[in-house]
């Protein structure tokens, strides 16, 4: 159990290994066949990327809970992660 404890997943193979499968996952969801759900895929992934960018505002920019600032990156993955969660909702 110590060594899948000590892996470190930060490392260049395993983020982009998680990319990858992440993409694919998103495109088969996205591209399903017929104009309305994809109507319906587009409309929730807008959706929660501009749920993901009000929350990154609020807590941030407003509210300052972390008490420093955050980088552009992290931004933009909250607003990734967001827009990709919309996606599943509608989807499903």
């Amino acid at each position: 159990m110590n060594d899948i404890l000590s892996v470190d997943i930060s490392t260049d193979g395993v983020v982009y290994v998680g990319a990858a499968i992440g993409a694919v996952l998103f495109f088969v969801l996205f591209l399903r066949p017929g104009r309305a759900r994809t109507l319906r895929a587009l409309a929730g992934a807008v959706a929660g990327a501009v749920i993901g960018l009000a929350s990154t505002w609020l807590v941030v920019d407003v509210w300052n809970v972390f008490q420093i600032p955050i980088t552009v990156a992290v931004r933009i993955w909250v607003i990734l992660l967001c827009a990709a969660l919309g996606l599943v909702v509608v989807s499903f």
